[in-house]
């Protein structure tokens, strides 16, 4: 993989090589485009200065006495000058083609070479035939001007060469100099001058890599021992040294918030550590008051031949405000059920005040409208967040199947999938001194009185949906009417309905059987 460094040098290098790439096409075009003028405008100085040269040679001699060799030596010197120390020197595949180096000759007013580098054309070969290969408008006017003694340059082919032709007359003999340049020889000019110029790109291009590269890494260098002491901080270990960076930049920054990050991490899990050693206090805590809360809840089931019961509770968290109850005296059972408003530990605490309460009257009182009317008063008295308890009480005669109630705010029980008719009247904590209305009914033998608190009915699944009444009486009606039975499906089929919902209430259930009644009696009336 590779590192930060290392990209963002791959992208400033691909950046400044697009650039200069640019640049280099740019400079190439108007080197291609303004160099060969350049090199003719070189040339044509260069013509020039020859004819003054050849000029101060003629003076005060007579042109039949100049000597053809003379001439023909001086310019071969001079052409000989040009092309290894001039501004295009001949390249070594060049150096035996005469043709293509740059030449001077001097030609008269006919055409006819007066010297030429090569000795044998002297005379012999005319210059204005040899444009003449091509029949153009070009060749003709340079033979014209020529002949006009006027001075000029052309385009034009000459024995066989494209070249660029300077030519200017000779005042003192009538001849014309010639100055000879091949098209070759600056095309090489300008193909070496790219040639350089790549180079030179390359060259700088290699700089700035390299440049970038010592610079970048140096600067992201902090950035290498940031990432390894955030490895060491990965493992716990939250003094890991950080590089000491004194320029402020981002860099300087980025390790100032890890220096901070540091600090708050020890001071995060410092307290963490104190925090989770209080909740699992609490927690011990909350276990016991639970097993100290379930304790007081009646498990023991009576031993009665005419009586079968059974009872769950199951508290939304550790411990929870719903809360049952019965107790066997002289052949009669007294139950109750109750729902204490809210969860948690304010509702457990209420919820052992109302089964201490209900224990405490059974010692003196005997009629379930006067435990709840005294329980009523006992719970605003001893209750200062005014919570309330909907309650159930009942008193029922197993001799008889005869059953006395009252009900205090709390969903109606079932007989047999049948709602139990009741007065709902006030939840227990409400109003002071409340007259609760006692009932009264009469259960055939073998029914079951279901009780449940709304942790049953109102139990939702994923949807929001609540399991509802309806399904309570459909499994009443499939189950067998043993308590212990309808409970435990009716535990499975609420368990089916929420899947993986959490429980949002606490679940109570009580189910009486009054197996065999003694004395016959009306089956159900209130």
């Amino acid at each position: 993989m590779k590192s930060f460094s290392q990209r963002l040098t791959r992208r400033i290098v691909i950046a400044l090589t697009l650039v200069l790439s640019i640049i280099a096409a740019g400079t190439t075009y108007f080197a291609a485009r303004f160099t060969g003028p350049l090199v003719e405008a070189y040339y044509e100085h260069l013509a020039d200065i020859e004819n003054e040269s050849i000029e101060k040679k003629l003076i005060g001699v007579d042109a039949g006495d100049l000597s053809p060799d003379l001439l023909h030596d001086y310019l071969l010197s001079k052409d000989l000058q040009a092309n290894t120390e001039g501004l295009i020197k001949v390249p070594r595949k060049l150096e035996g083609n005469p043709r293509q180096w740059v030449r001077s000759v001097i030609v008269d007013k006919n055409g006819y070479y007066v010297s030429h580098p090569e000795k044998e054309r002297m005379q012999r070969d005319n210059f204005f035939k040899s444009i003449h290969q091509k029949t153009d408008t070009v060749a003709a006017r340079v033979v014209s001007e020529m002949e006009t003694r006027k001075k000029g340059s052309a385009e034009l082919t000459v024995d066989g060469v494209p070249s660029t032709v300077f030519y200017s007359p000779l005042e003192k003999s009538g001849w014309s100099l010639v100055v000879i340049l091949p098209k070759i020889r600056y095309y090489i000019v300008v193909f070496g001058f790219c040639i350089l110029l790549s180079l030179f790109l390359l060259s700088g291009l290699l700089a700035v890599y390299f440049i970038c590269r010592t610079t970048i890494r140096r600067s992201t260098r902090p950035l290498q021992v940031l990432a390894s002491s955030a490895d060491e901080v990965a493992k716990g270990n939250f003094n890991a040294p950080l590089p000491d960076i004194r320029h402020q930049d981002e860099i300087g920054l980025l390790r100032d918030s890890f220096g901070n990050m540091q600090q708050s991490l020890s001071q995060y899990i410092e307290e963490l550590k104190t925090t989770t050693a209080q909740k699992s206090a609490i927690e011990s805590e909350l276990s016991i008051a639970r097993r100290i809360q379930m304790s007081m809840l009646t498990t023991d089931i009576p031993e009665c031949p005419d009586l079968a019961i059974h009872a769950m509770l199951n508290p939304a968290k550790a411990v929870g405000g719903d809360l049952y109850d019965f107790f066997l005296r002289d052949n009669s059972l007294y139950f109750c059920i109750g729902d204490v408003a809210g969860k948690g530990v304010p509702a457990a605490l209420v919820m052992t005040t109302a089964c201490g309460a209900f224990r405490l009257l059974l010692e003196s009182e005997s009629e379930p409208m006067r435990i709840v009317g005294r329980m009523n008063n006992m719970m605003i008295r001893d209750n200062s967040m005014t919570i309330f308890v909907t309650f159930f009480a009942g008193v029922l005669d197993l001799n008889t199947g005869h059953l006395r109630y009252c009900n205090a705010g709390h969903k109606a029980p079932l007989v047999d999938g049948q709602p139990l008719p009741v007065h709902h009247n006030l939840p227990l904590g409400v109003i002071p001194d409340w007259e609760f209305e006692a009932q009264e009914a009469d259960l055939a033998p073998g029914s079951t009185l279901f009780l449940y608190t709304d942790g049953l009915d109102e139990a939702e699944d994923a949807k929001h949906r609540q399991f509802g009444k309806k399904r309570i009486v459909e499994v009443m009606q499939t189950s067998s009417l043993q308590p212990h039975v309808l409970i435990e499906r009716m535990t499975q089929a609420v368990a089916d309905f929420v899947g993986d919902t959490e429980q949002s209430d606490d679940l109570t259930m009580l189910a009486i059987q009054c197996r065999r009644i003694r004395m016959e009696g009306p089956s159900l009336k209130g």
